[in-house]
């Protein structure tokens, strides 16, 4: 019976990660593409355009702290991983 009960917690766990990693990969894509925009736009600011620049430098590492937290928070994680810790 355990192991019936364990068999069907990891199905489904394996479902959820296959499940949310396209997701995660799709919303990551945007928000790099996001990013190669903002940084496409600063190198093409003139010479002298000194605080347009630093103004787009501001939001360049606002966006990559962005996609930091979002890889943080989002990230599918080994679910398996973790169910057989709970059980160790």
């Amino acid at each position: 019976e355990f192991r019936r009960v364990l068999f069907r917690s990891i199905v489904v766990l394996l479902r959820a990660t296959a499940n949310m990693a396209p997701i995660y990969e799709k919303e990551l894509e945007k928000k790099n593409n996001e990013l190669s925009t903002l940084q496409a736009q600063k190198d093409k600011l003139g010479l002298l355009a000194f605080s347009k620049k630093k103004e787009m430098t501001l939001l360049i590492d606002e966006k990559v702290a962005e996609i930091i937290e979002f890889k943080k928070e989002q990230e599918p994680v080994e679910l398996l991983e973790e169910f057989e810790k709970m059980y160790r």
